[in-house]
């Protein structure tokens, strides 16, 4: 019979402020392969350093992290020491849900959950416990929860009974517990405040069960900061859950229910100390004695870690204690490609990308990014085989106004604005590769209000790399602004609470040579073949774009419409003004994660290749339209730069494809698209006949 079967596995509680951080490291260092870790809040060197040890014998560790806390600046510094350890850091990225829960698994267990911080006071002061576990139930409820929450999926179904969940199932869990008490009841918890479940305890005592409650902020002169439950001196509970409406209902909290009776008696004396500590009136001293072990069972402090360092968080880094990072980012994309409609001078096999850069941060408060391409394909630069991409640096002292400099994106379009290392297609739309700005010079205020609404606003040299080639001009001096909304946001499984809706524009200013074209032009998705000539414009070039974003577990959707207007003053054959040239773009796009996990833009593989698992597999789909006109004039409408009525062309494409996540740095993707050209006169086929073209890309990104 197995151990999980026959129930042989250990398990034990320790509440004794000197063996809580021993307990910790114990099982920190036991771990060979990896560490799940869930933590709130984190100020003990000696944790820290062992983390950066265990990243230095090869453990994978993952820390899932509060992105909402009080003190930012404290998070902010949280957050900057774990990196500089190698850990891989996952901020919860509810809006709505705080995060609050502590525990850590491992490899395969043992696992702690606990109702203390990883914190100097937590580890001398307060009334506190944690659970050692290797009940493989536990370690592996923990583990899909863990997984969940990194990647923003909902509940895991069939977490064994003895995890209590917030917030959705602890009030459930509660109410049962309180229910089920035969004789007594008792709680250390100083938030105790729920009106209903503190209602249930009073009628339970009216039943006639002992109910005591110790919600006093101090303990026999120890703070009372654990959430502590015993149930008929038979059922503990230890986690991080208060019995307040805003723990149970609006936080990510984690208790475990203890039957073990050697564990539940280390709960129950604790109990006692506290209950005869209160009744007579005990110095601080007494409590303290009564829970505490001998100062021999703390483990030595370990090393700290190094002030400069050489780390592996997702890439190479370099840490200096809590002040500097630098990641190295390196990005390859190989195509093997079809066109389909039989293009001049086309290499059916190239490196479309090649990038190499460094993301890093200063002091807290300043990030910066700088990006090389030795091969670029995606845009028409001036010089192809050396283009610098993004080159800024942000100012960072409040979430709410952040200022960046340099070179980067304008903020319009959704796709655009996306990496294209985590696109779902291996070609942008053609609204987000031909009429969005792309990389420009500028300047940008941007921040965060609240949970639900995010803003860019800026200046730029002129309206962005899409815009020009060796030919084309494109527009001067530009203002872009962008707002993104989350509006339904709610407690719960909604299928609204992943809808993000976003509004863009930009404004330009439109200068024109009377021999160059300086307008918008009409390119094909794969050959690049030119369906729209640029045609004479001057004055102001304005852009709108709207989009959404929905996913729901497995499943993402993406749509976008955008509306591009350059006037034409003094264009005319006689330099009469002439009506203003139109583009517009729209696309919807729908994608589904055949292996479960939950979709994201990338999708975190969960089972990753070489790991013990086989990666993740998706499948895509998008079409799309892009159409250059006008309003037009008195003439018929002809194909010249001059003309006053614009002769329409557009191109519509329909692309389906398969994608395979490897791991977090591998990703293959094969698909096929059926393209078909508005005006026959303008096509890249002399049938003039839809095609079909197909590429399968092989993209290595750090």
């Amino acid at each position: 019979m197995s151990a999980a079967r026959a129930g042989t596995w250990t398990e034990r509680v320790v509440t004794a402020p000197a063996e809580r951080r021993a307990a910790i490291v114990s099982v920190i260092r036991r771990a060979r392969r990896r560490i799940t870790l869930s933590l709130f809040r984190c100020t003990d060197d000696g944790i820290v350093g062992e983390l950066a040890s265990a990243v230095d014998r090869g453990v994978q560790v993952d820390v899932l992290v509060t992105a909402r806390a009080k003190g930012r600046k404290k998070l902010k510094r949280l957050w900057n020491v774990l990196e500089t350890t190698g850990v891989t850091l996952h901020p919860y990225s509810d809006p709505v849900v705080k995060y609050h829960a502590k525990y850590l698994v491992a490899d395969d267990g043992p696992a702690i959950v606990a109702s203390l911080n990883f914190t100097g006071r937590c580890f001398r002061s307060t009334v506190d416990a944690l659970v050692v576990t290797r009940d493989p139930a536990v370690v592996d409820g923990l583990l899909r929860l863990h997984d969940a929450d990194r990647e923003g999926r909902s509940l895991p179904k069939g977490l064994p009974d003895r995890l209590i969940v917030g917030p959705e199932r602890a009030r459930q869990q509660f109410t049962s517990l309180i229910n089920r008490a035969r004789t007594s009841i008792r709680l250390i918890d100083p938030k105790a405040s729920d009106p209903v479940l503190t209602k249930l305890l009073e009628t339970r005592r009216q039943e006639g069960v002992d109910v005591e409650v110790h919600g006093q902020k101090s303990v026999g002169g120890l703070r009372s900061h654990g959430k502590l439950m015993l149930v008929d001196d038979r059922i503990a509970v230890v986690g991080s859950l208060a019995l307040a409406a805003m723990s149970l209902d609006f936080r990510r909290e984690v208790a475990l229910t203890v039957t073990r009776k050697s564990a539940v008696a280390t709960i129950a004396q604790l109990f006692e100390s506290a209950g005869a500590a209160l009744k007579k009136g005990v110095a601080a001293a007494a409590v303290a004695l009564a829970i505490a072990a001998p100062a021999r069972a703390q483990a030595p402090d370990p090393p700290a870690p190094r002030p400069l360092r050489f780390v592996w968080n997702d890439r190479p880094s370099v840490r200096a204690g809590s002040w500097l990072r630098v990641d190295f980012i390196g990005k390859f994309q190989w195509d093997t490609r079809q066109p389909g409609d039989e293009p001049v001078e086309f290499d059916p096999t190239e490196i479309q990308r090649a990038r190499v850069g460094v993301d890093g941060e200063l002091f807290d408060h300043f990030q910066f990014n700088i990006e090389y391409e030795l091969t670029e394909r995606e845009v028409e630069a001036r010089r192809l085989n050396e283009t610098w991409k993004d080159a800024w640096v942000d100012v960072n002292y409040t979430d709410v106004a952040q200022v960046r400099l340099g070179r980067f994106k304008v903020p319009f379009s959704r796709e655009q604005l996306t990496s294209v290392a985590s696109l779902d297609f291996v070609y942008r739309s053609l609204g987000a590769s031909q009429l969005a700005p792309a990389r420009d010079v500028g300047v940008m205020v941007h921040g965060d209000v609240g949970n639900r609404v995010s803003y860019w606003t800026g200046v730029f040299r002129q309206d962005g790399d899409n815009a020009r080639s060796e030919r084309i001009l494109g527009a001067d001096e530009t203002g872009a602004a962008r707002v993104v909304v989350t509006p339904f946001r709610v407690q719960g499984e909604s299928l609204l609470d992943q809808l993000e809706l976003g509004v863009s524009g930009t404004l330009s200013r439109l200068a024109n040579a009377s021999e160059l074209p300086n307008g918008l032009r009409g390119r094909s998705l794969m050959s690049r073949y030119v369906f729209f000539e640029p045609v004479f414009v001057k004055g102001t070039r304005q852009r709108l774009g709207v989009d959404a974003e929905w996913r729901w577990e497995a499943f993402g959707a993406r749509a976008e419409f955008m509306d591009v207007r350059d006037t034409r003053e003094g264009q005319g054959f006689f330099d009469n003004d002439l009506p203003t040239a139109r583009a517009r773009a729209w696309y919807v796009s729908g994608a589904w994660v055949l292996t479960g996990e939950e979709k994201n833009w990338p999708v975190n593989p969960r089972g990753e290749l070489g790991r013990g698992g086989a990666g993740a597999v998706e499948l895509v789909a998008r079409y799309e339209r892009l159409r250059f006109d006008g309003p037009g004039g008195d003439d018929e409408a002809f194909r010249h730069p001059r003309a006053e009525t614009i002769l329409p062309s557009g191109d519509g494409i329909a692309t389906v494809g398969v994608n395979w996540y490897a791991n977090r740095w591998v990703k293959l993707q094969l698909q096929g698209a059926r393209e078909q050209f508005d005006d026959p006169e303008r096509h890249p086929r002399t049938d003039a006949r839809a095609f079909w073209n197909a590429v399968f890309r092989v993209q290595c990104a750090l």
